[in-house]
């Protein structure tokens, strides 16, 4: 089989080679194949989908001006203060 790589993406893999831990390109790539099937890199999509997911709502709460503004070192203080008395679950909603 002959798959087709990007410069960039061939020139990552070659660096990634030439830092250690593989023989070759092949090893790297095989390894990586391995890892996209297990149960692991599946936990590990469904983390990066929620945090797309938590950054894409907070981002809209910026839009429509609900963000938290913080002014200043006191303003940045009271940021600190809110996330340590705020429970995560009431953060997320």
């Amino acid at each position: 089989m002959t798959i087709e790589l990007s410069p960039e993406v061939e020139r990552s893999l070659l660096q990634s080679v030439e830092k250690g831990g593989y023989q070759d390109v092949n090893e790297l790539l095989e390894e990586a194949l391995h890892f996209m099937m297990t149960d692991e890199y599946a936990n590990y999509l469904s983390r990066m989908k929620n945090a797309r997911d938590v950054l894409q709502r907070r981002q809209q709460e910026i839009k429509d001006g609900k963000g938290f503004r913080i002014k200043g070192k006191d303003g940045f203080k009271q940021f600190v203060d809110y996330i340590k008395n705020n429970p995560t679950e009431n953060r997320h909603k």
